[in-house]
């Protein structure tokens, strides 16, 4: 039927309630035009969860190995650096490389870049070229601590004891707080026998940072190596308590609680002695 048939057959009220109808129709579809965009906007964000920088991701979805897509080319600077410092935090460092070196290609020469893929080379034992870009990193900036400390890192895995110590005890002056610093530097007083040296440095680790179970772990072992079997002890339960599954701990820990009952034994039988000869 034609618009036309039906205003001639329609009375007053009619027209008016179908004037109403297309008036609201129209204005309907005006509001729908205003909102898609608004909505394809959402939408597209959804889609797009690898654009959230790396510090605001879960850990959960860093375990997985990701690999780098074409899509990734776009993605900023620092997003590539965050996430490939997470990755390697997590200890997934052939990842965290990939990451690094897309950074290091869109930054070139940046020390940070340069000191933390020494760092995932350092993971992986290629000493090499973690030391080339260690160096080259504190050429450009000579006063990053943590720069030295991980050339402290690179020069004790390689067995250059003296010049890692001068390399912890650099990072140190330069960051007197890092307790990963004091923990490293004391890594090498115990291979040197240097316990009481190497005790004062994890007594500073600890103290600026005390839920590390390593930390606590090398503290009893500095302890150990100079007969104080209760600090000792102390220490490697700590260790536990902070991680539960610690193997090394966990063997320390029943070592030196051997110990203690052996020295105890021993005690007691020199008392037995001493008491058989004061009855004589």
């Amino acid at each position: 039927m034609s618009a036309k048939k039906i205003f001639q057959h329609s009375t007053g009220p009619d027209i008016l309630k179908l004037l109403v109808v297309i008036v609201f129709g129209m204005w309907m579809f005006q509001i729908h035009l205003h909102a898609q965009p608004e909505m394809d906007s959402q939408q597209e964000r959804k889609l797009k969860p690898d654009s959230v920088s790396a510090e605001s991701q879960p850990k959960e979805r860093l375990r997985g190995r990701r690999p780098i897509q074409d899509k990734e080319q776009n993605e900023s600077f620092t997003q590539l650096y965050n996430y490939g410092l997470d990755l390697l935090n997590n200890n997934q460092p052939d990842s965290a490389i990939a990451y690094l070196q897309k950074a290091s290609a869109i930054a070139k020469d940046h020390p940070k870049v340069m000191t933390n893929l020494a760092r995932a080379y350092v993971d992986i034992k290629e000493f090499e070229k973690a030391q080339h870009l260690v160096d080259r990193a504190i050429s450009k900036d000579s006063s990053d601590a943590d720069a030295y400390r991980v050339k402290g890192r690179i020069m004790q895995s390689v067995g250059n004891q003296d010049q890692a110590i001068d390399a912890y005890q650099r990072s140190l002056e330069l960051d007197s707080d890092n307790p990963y610093a004091h923990n490293n530097l004391a890594l090498v007083y115990i291979q040197q026998e240097r316990f009481n040296d190497a005790i004062l440095l994890l007594e500073k680790a600890v103290q600026r940072k005390d839920d590390v179970p390593f930390f606590y772990n090398n503290l009893g072992v500095a302890h150990e190596a100079l007969g104080n079997y209760q600090q000792s002890k102390q220490a490697f339960q700590t260790a536990l308590s902070l991680d539960s599954n610690y193997e090394k701990a966990d063997i320390n820990l029943k070592r030196v609680e051997q110990r203690i009952m052996q020295e105890a034994q021993k005690d007691s039988l020199i008392d037995r002695e001493q008491q058989a000869e004061a009855l004589r």
